[in-house]
């Protein structure tokens, strides 16, 4: 989360080594480049994003951290509620 430090990240998942090991592999048998595409629904609920910043997503593999990428924050416009803007 924006302003925390890599050590403790706010939120950890751990993933099916062992099946994503096998396909990393079975891709890494052909001379062309392997690229792995994970994914899944993650939902988080009464989350709060305390400040402007970068979510950075990582992952660790053998010991190796590896970083996947990030997601800006920025502060947004104060919303108002379609009823209360048509008084």
């Amino acid at each position: 989360m924006p302003g925390e430090t890599e050590e403790n990240p706010s939120i950890t998942i751990d993933l099916p080594a062992d099946e994503m090991k096998q396909a990393v592999d079975q891709g890494a048998s052909s001379s062309e480049t392997t690229l792995v595409r994970l994914g899944g629904p993650v939902a988080f609920a009464n989350f709060v994003i305390r400040q402007p910043g970068a979510i950075k997503v990582r992952a660790v593999r053998d010991s190796t951290l590896i970083r996947l990428g990030s997601l800006q924050v920025v502060e947004g416009q104060q919303t108002v509620a379609p009823e209360e803007a048509a008084n």
